[in-house]
């Protein structure tokens, strides 16, 4: 049988505190594994107390027992493995992910076979037990309720920050594929609402009504649900007095534009209907918040025709491509808005010059010493 030891260093309050422990290496295809991912609390404690298989048991990457009752949302499999003394605060040797991780994060992201109470459950025995700190990081995929779970425990004066710094943490989910994206987006921004202040901020030259219009165009091929949700954050965001013609700091472009790259994003190929379907649903959401259609039209025509706004956008699947909006007409309703996008091809992105670090004559004159050097005699 193999063996892996692990040794851990906490800092504590009154000093240092340092476990190890050894672990036992099986092969994936064991019973101990099986029972782990599918919650049989009796097979586990019938190998245990045969000593066919240890709490401590792992898997070749590092993942222990607890690891993966945790990333499959198996509660009593999770309580069993803590009164029996498995560690939660253990790091798979691969990724670094302790079983807390696995509950938060990789449950929601590949999807707990568990139910999401019971994930919700797994959770809290584990973030009960946990002696570290738990990382607040930008990846989670899961469902809303575990979302504020894990804001309690590890960050519980979120709210307390900088409304401009839960813009940015929010704007991360509008790549969310997972329907709770746009619910995740108003708790992460503030609670469960925007404020009016919010729709102002500028995170990296971009409001939050960038997010939206390109949340929008990403969730147009994806279930109704996530893109409803979207929209509902749109027309928000507009009732509110969002500016529609804000431009990008880097690209200048317009919400008008970024809601294609949107589109583009999903679809990653020139689909002229799927492009006029997402304006159609962005000039309807404009209609229903009191937007003149035609002087919204008049006005962003303006800007492109001045030069004022950037017609150029890429999507960011890979290979990324340049896309350009040639023309579009406008009017007063929906259907008399039309438009033409073209593929300018595959973006080439450009390295920046940097300046030699060595003057060319020191390198080519070797009795010149380089400054703050000495000559050894």
């Amino acid at each position: 049988m193999n063996r892996v030891w692990y040794l851990r260093a906490l800092r504590a309050h009154c000093g240092w505190d340092f476990k190890i422990r050894q672990y036992n290496i099986v092969p994936d295809s064991s019973l101990v594994i099986n029972y782990a991912e599918i919650g049989n609390v009796a097979g586990l404690q019938r190998l245990f107390d045969n000593r066919l298989a240890s709490p401590w048991d792992c898997d070749q990457f590092g993942n222990t027992l607890i690891h993966l009752a945790a990333l499959y949302g198996r509660y009593s499999a999770c309580k069993l493995l803590v009164d029996l003394g498995a560690d939660v605060n253990q790091r798979a040797r691969v990724n670094n992910h302790t079983p807390i991780t696995y509950a938060l994060v990789d449950a929601g992201l590949y999807g707990s076979s568990g139910s999401a109470d019971e994930t919700l459950d797994t959770s809290r025995l584990l973030l009960s037990k946990a002696e570290i700190d738990v990382d607040f990081p930008r990846d989670y995929q899961g469902v809303k309720e575990g979302f504020t779970l894990r804001q309690r425990y590890c960050n519980p004066q979120y709210y307390e920050t900088a409304l401009g710094k839960r813009a940015d943490y929010a704007t991360a989910f509008k790549a969310s594929y997972y329907l709770d994206g746009p619910a995740l987006f108003k708790i992460a921004l503030a609670h469960n609402h925007i404020p009016q202040l919010a729709v102002h901020i500028r995170n990296g030259g971009e409001t939050l009504l960038y997010t939206g219009a390109e949340a929008v165009g990403q969730a147009s091929g994806s279930a109704l649900d996530r893109l409803e949700g979207w929209r509902r954050i749109l027309r928000e965001q507009i009732s509110l007095g969002a500016d529609l013609y804000a431009l990008t700091s880097e690209s200048c472009n317009t919400p008008f534009i970024r809601l294609y790259t949107g589109v583009v994003d999903q679809m990653g190929k020139d689909d002229h209907d799927s492009l006029l379907s997402v304006l159609k649903i962005w000039l309807r959401d404009l209609r229903k918040n009191g937007v003149d259609l035609y002087e919204y039209g008049k006005r962003e025509k303006k800007l492109h025709e001045n030069g004022f706004a950037g017609k150029d956008f890429k999507n960011s699947i890979y290979p990324p491509k340049r896309w350009k909006l040639e023309s579009f007409t406008y009017g007063s309703l929906p259907n008399d808005w039309h438009l033409h996008v073209e593929c300018l091809g595959e973006a080439i992105e450009e390295v920046p010059y940097i300046e030699p670090f060595l003057d060319t004559k020191q390198i080519s004159d070797p009795s010149t010493s380089i400054p703050g050097s000495w000559v050894e005699s």
